[in-house]
């Protein structure tokens, strides 16, 4: 089993840089997490799949109006490959 992380939401400073394999969801119009902090995030992170995605902070959530159901969806499909993939 590898040492593998995945996240969706999370305070970047929390993650070590270079932590080892991780699968990141983030989007393009987070007034919580800019895309700059994402991009720093994703240098910093080598092993790191860091998918960015066009949608709202609580894309994922159908109790809000944010959710936007393609892309969670495939935030969804993407986490259980990796999860396939990497944890088994």
């Amino acid at each position: 089993m590898a040492d593998a992380r995945m996240c969706m939401w999370l305070d970047l400073s929390a993650i070590p840089i270079g932590c080892g394999l991780l699968l990141a969801h983030f989007v393009d119009e987070d007034t919580r997490i800019p895309v700059s902090a994402v991009d720093a995030f994703k240098a910093a992170q080598p092993r790191g799949l860091v998918q960015l995605y066009r949608a709202h902070h609580g894309f994922n959530c159908d109790h809000r109006g944010a959710w936007h159901a393609a892309v969670a969806a495939l935030a969804r499909e993407r986490t259980l490959a990796f999860l396939a993939r990497w944890v088994g």
